[in-house]
């Protein structure tokens, strides 16, 4: 039994051993590596440091800080500072990253960035939205655009006009739209041409929002050909399924089976397959025909169990209603 527990802590000291050496490797390469390679290396030593317990990672990303800060280097340091502020969201350690980004924010006051300071705004903010801090992205948001506005940067106007429609979507849809269609003034230096269909289609589900379905459908036909003329089939597949919806509550049965069976051959997410088996379902129900509503139901069903995604679940016992 000695000798067991021997070889397993020689295993774990081994494994240790490894991994600091493979940290110390990066380390190195990241102060020796050019301007166009620091991203790349940083997300190796994010990976290696995820590794460590909470309270290792924690001292290694303020070693590596100090260490950039020190060298003089400011690019390096407020790349160092969003992977720390990153690695911080992807552990769900959002009050840390918050502190992080504070600290940024102070370390920039001090430092002739131009329009580098927008940029970082940008990717705080988009780090928010996609936690669902909607609030502390509009206010990084906000920081953004007027720096972009000073510099008459358009791509990035779009960029920030765009993030700030999405972090009013759940709380004020008519302001989402506000600033969706001020972000479709600079669509031509839009290079994306994803967050050109999101924008039409966030803009048509605030109008559906508010029963406007004549303004909803015209803004989700627009989104639809514009994903058709990109060939994105998964946003096709989505904005068919939301055309499909208001064909549904106006009782147009067999429309909205069109476009929904129209999504479910393009969508590739689960959860969204699942939600759009169970529209099926409903509109089967609603048809009379219970047994293909049941064949729905199942699948949906199947492919969702086990899941917690709230909207999943309204979905699930909608249907099942």
């Amino acid at each position: 039994m000695k000798k067991y527990l021997f070889f397993i802590f020689n295993f774990i000291l081994t494994q240790y051993a490894t991994g600091q050496n493979a940290y110390n490797q990066l380390e190195t390469k990241l102060f020796l590596s050019k301007h166009d390679s620091v991203s790349i290396i940083l997300d190796d030593i994010h990976a290696e440091i995820k590794k460590y317990t909470i309270d290792d990672a924690k001292a290694t990303w303020k070693k590596l800080l100090d260490k950039s800060k020190q060298s003089g280097n400011v690019y390096l340091t407020i790349q160092v500072y969003l992977e720390i502020y990153h690695y911080f969201f992807s552990i769900k350690h959002y009050q840390d990253g918050l502190l992080v980004s504070g600290d940024m924010t102070d370390y920039m006051k001090s430092h002739e960035l131009g329009k580098t300071k927008g940029e970082v705004f940008l990717k705080l903010g988009e780090t928010c939205l996609y936690n669902h801090l909607d609030d502390k992205a509009l206010e990084y948001y906000l920081k953004a655009l007027d720096i972009f506005k000073k510099y008459d940067d358009k791509k990035n106007i779009y960029e920030t006009y765009y993030g700030i429609g999405n972090s009013y979507f759940r709380t004020n849809p008519k302001k989402s739209r506000e600033y969706m269609l001020e972000a479709m003034a600079y669509k031509n230096h839009n290079t994306n041409p994803t967050n050109y269909i999101s924008s039409l289609n966030t803009i048509a589900l605030t109008y559906q929002y508010e029963a406007d379905t004549t303004n909803a459908l015209q803004y989700f036909d627009k989104a639809l050909e514009t994903a058709i003329i990109h060939e994105n089939q998964e946003w096709e597949g989505i904005i068919s399924g939301n055309i499909g919806a208001i064909f549904s509550k106006k009782r147009a049965y067999e429309k909205a089976l069109t476009y929904l069976y129209k999504e479910l051959n393009l969508v590739k997410d689960k959860e969204n397959v699942a939600v759009t088996y169970f529209a099926i379902a409903k509109v089967y129900t609603q048809l009379n025909n219970l047994q293909k509503a049941k064949i729905c139901l199942d699948s949906g069903l199947t492919i969702s169990k086990g899941n917690k995604n709230v909207f999943l679940l309204k979905n699930k016992y909608d249907a099942l209603k």
